[in-house]
């Protein structure tokens, strides 16, 4: 039976995702599968080990996601006052080549 270290900060992460603690916990303790020719939704008991993974893999997803929307905001403030100023903005990057100048810059760029 998967266990639970932390109630407390289940809950603090169930209220940051802004889903019911106990919606949370089913994730971490059953793994949710639909029978293709009935179309019933079975949930099967995870071992300790596997709700472990899907912890990670969560964990994982939630920061690619927050990863993404970042660059994504980046960008579209860059853009917004590249147009405001013409083209004003440049964004050099010193790497192991060298110092670059780039035409067109996106955050991308500046995380690598």
């Amino acid at each position: 039976k998967v266990k639970i270290a932390d109630p407390q900060l289940a809950q603090h992460i169930a209220t940051m995702l802004q889903v019911p603690l106990e919606q949370l916990v089913a994730v971490l303790r059953f793994k949710t599968l639909v029978d293709p020719v009935s179309k019933m939704t079975i949930d099967m008991p995870q071992r300790q080990e596997d709700a472990l993974l899907t912890r990670d893999a969560m964990a994982k997803e939630l920061y690619v996601r927050l990863f993404d929307w970042v660059v994504e905001r980046v960008n579209q403030s860059m853009k917004a006052e590249a147009v405001a100023q013409a083209g004003a903005r440049r964004i050099g990057l010193l790497d192991i080549y060298g110092f670059e100048v780039f035409d067109h810059n996106t955050f991308e760029q500046l995380c690598i």
